[in-house]
């Protein structure tokens, strides 16, 4: 396994950087590309969006907008044309707060809940059609908190294993195996809701059985590809922020069952969202107290093929918190805030 340092040929610039913008780290990428951002103009007021996804054009993302939570963007049409499922507890009611996924290979879109772990899956075309539309399949994965649909079953993160933060499952939704993507100095934690807290971050897969992790805090990559056969994942390469690791590693080390986030500690990666042939990570890099305070005025978009080899940076005039690729890797939509705090959803063409 390969490790490479995040800062690269830019650690030098540290120092005179960190004042001045926590991004301008370089970040593997010698160069960046400069994209624009412009705000889609929609038919309503958004209340706090999450979960982007784009499928077969639609535009997907969460939001509570008339007691519906799901909104269809026709992205050929610049138009709203659908919203989906109000919230609830009923039956087919959807408790926030979830997490939404897309599954291109079966044009189906799957829901969790984050409180209770209740996954649904729903055909695109019946829910585009109908107003009442069944689940195509439902299970619980207690405890998740980030999953990704696979070939095989399903891969969630996840604070309460032992053994790690990654949970396989198969199509039945029966566990299968559990995987550790910490450092190696989270050993010394045996408080799991320690470590999951901070070790945490988003998933993603491609089909090729493509795992990638990327930490909100310790500023790790990692990218494993799965053995179908028995769920054991090889570590195919990997990279990180030196300085911040090493600052955990020590912190880690002196309190290890109740490590404390500080208001310098950097928001690393944000979100990982997959096409056929790419990988894109949302890179943060504010301190939590610019995060609060909505100071940082741009994100990086890390591009990587699906062997985790870096192709091209993109560098933002927004700060996106979260953010999806068109199938065709030419575009990229995003959740922001504008000027006066309101959400937005903005376009960009890579």
């Amino acid at each position: 396994m390969n490790n490479k340092c995040l800062i690269s040929i830019f650690l030098i610039l540290l120092s005179s950087c960190k004042d001045k913008d926590n991004n301008e780290l370089g970040i593997i990428f010698n160069n960046f590309k400069t994209i624009e951002c412009y705000n889609l103009e929609l038919e309503e007021t958004l209340g706090r969006p999450s979960g982007l996804n784009i499928i077969d054009d639609y535009l997907i993302y969460a939001d509570i907008i008339e007691e519906n939570i799901l909104t269809f963007y026709d992205t050929t049409k610049d138009k709203i044309v659908k919203r989906a499922f109000t919230k609830g507890q009923g039956p087919n009611d959807i408790l926030m707060p979830i997490r939404v996924g897309i599954n291109k290979q079966n044009k189906s879109i799957y829901i969790l809940q984050r409180q209770n772990g209740l996954y649904r899956e729903y055909d695109l075309t019946e829910l585009l059609n109908n107003n009442n539309v069944d689940a195509i399949c439902y299970f619980n994965f207690p405890n998740a908190d980030y999953i990704k649909k696979s070939r095989f079953g399903y891969i969630t993160g996840n604070m309460h294993y032992e053994n790690g933060s990654i949970a396989m499952y198969d199509k039945t939704g029966a566990l299968k195996s559990t995987a550790n993507v910490y450092p190696e100095y989270f050993n010394v934690m045996t408080n799991v809701s320690n470590k999951y807290r901070i070790g945490q971050g988003p998933i993603g897969y491609i089909e090729s059985s493509t795992l990638v992790f990327a930490s909100l805090f310790t500023g790790e990559i990692k990218f494993y590809h799965i053995n179908d056969n028995d769920y054991s994942i090889i570590p195919i390469e990997s990279y990180y922020i030196k300085t911040t690791s090493s600052d955990f590693k020590s912190r880690v080390e002196n309190e290890p069952q109740n490590t404390p986030i500080l208001e310098t500690d950097i928001e690393h990666f944000t979100e990982i969202y997959t096409t056929n042939e790419y990988v894109y990570i949302l890179y943060s890099g504010e301190t939590m107290v610019s995060r609060i305070n909505n100071n940082t005025k741009h994100s990086y978009i890390l591009k990587f093929d699906i062997e985790g080899k870096p192709v091209e940076c993109y560098k933002t005039n927004r700060k996106l918190l979260n953010m999806c690729i068109s199938d065709d890797n030419t575009v990229v939509y995003g959740i922001s805030l504008s000027d006066d705090l309101d959400y937005i959803i903005t376009k960009a063409v890579l």
